[in-house]
């Protein structure tokens, strides 16, 4: 049984609590959520690069908090239009290829193909049943066009667009012109948004660090589940909560797009802080990786 690994998924958290295959259905909770209790900070001594996300964000913070729940939805069904009028247009996505702006890899992922996945889920099963991770990659679309573009696309007055106009309301230029794509992408203020929404959603009012709420706990034989996850000498987890970490405490976990941290001080990660006040201290989200493009 030894030198044997284990690769655990969602899936595997599903088990446990039907909320982490319901994510979706807990956005405006968690906006709600976010306006009370998120925090966003950039730490560095560079004030014009700490400015550009700070305000990018509290720009779109401040749009988005009077947001009933159906202008919520309706924000993400405006997106997934966006996504779909830009994979419709294959000279555009052509023109992007030869400026080498579409990046292929070996295992044939590409922006493009992550953005046909999440527009066909989308047509196909409704908003409830995308993959919430891609949502991101259209904030990358978003910089490939000029206001020429979008208004022959008829996407100008988009209200996803003119939400991502609102959040690069400071145009401090990070690295390079050759950078400058990925870093508006990254320090667009509904990407931050984006980030604490998704993190505060599945981290589920603290479901995600206590196995005592779950709610299909009962229904588990945890003998026979930790005599199984003893087996593995390694075990990866591509989820943030720390399910596997209370049934076997002895073990370490390696988790590879980050975890949820409770700690008073503030966990930085690539010069930003995202967290969010939780009973008498914080959950950090600084380094919750996002499967996108990034």
């Amino acid at each position: 049984m030894m030198n044997k690994a284990l690769i655990c998924g969602n899936g595997f958290s599903m088990n446990f609590d039907t909320d982490f295959g319901n994510i979706m259905d807990r956005l405006y909770e968690s906006h709600l959520n976010l306006k009370r209790y998120g925090e966003f900070n950039i730490i560095s001594n560079i004030p014009a690069f700490k400015a550009k996300g700070i305000e990018n964000y509290n720009a779109v913070l401040n749009y988005l908090k009077p947001y009933s729940k159906e202008k919520l939805y309706k924000l993400f069904e405006e997106a997934l239009n966006f996504g779909k009028i830009i994979l419709s247009n294959n000279e555009f996505l052509e023109e992007l290829k030869l400026k080498g702006n579409v990046k292929e890899l070996t295992i044939n992922v590409s922006e493009i193909s992550i953005l046909k996945s999440l527009i066909e889920d989308w047509e196909k099963y409704g908003l409830r049943k995308i993959n919430i991770e891609y949502i991101t990659i259209l904030v990358y679309f978003y910089y490939q066009l000029d206001d020429e573009k979008l208004k022959e696309l008829d996407l100008y007055y988009n209200g996803f667009v003119k939400l991502l106009r609102i959040g690069d309301i400071n145009k401090y230029c990070i690295g390079d012109n050759s950078d400058r794509i990925l870093g508006d992408s990254l320090y667009n203020g509904f990407t931050t948004y984006y980030r604490l929404l998704f993190s505060i959603s599945i981290f589920n009012n603290g479901k995600a660090i206590s196995l005592d709420n779950l709610n299909k706990i009962s229904e588990i034989n945890l003998n026979k589940v930790t005599k199984w996850l003893e087996g593995f000498e390694c075990i990866f987890t591509l989820n943030y909560d720390n399910i596997i970490e209370s049934i076997i405490p002895s073990k370490n976990i390696i988790h590879l797009h980050g975890k949820f941290e409770l700690s008073d001080s503030k966990q930085i990660c690539n010069y930003q802080s995202l967290r969010m006040k939780y009973k008498d201290t914080y959950v950090s989200f600084s380094d919750i990786l996002i499967g996108d493009y990034i």
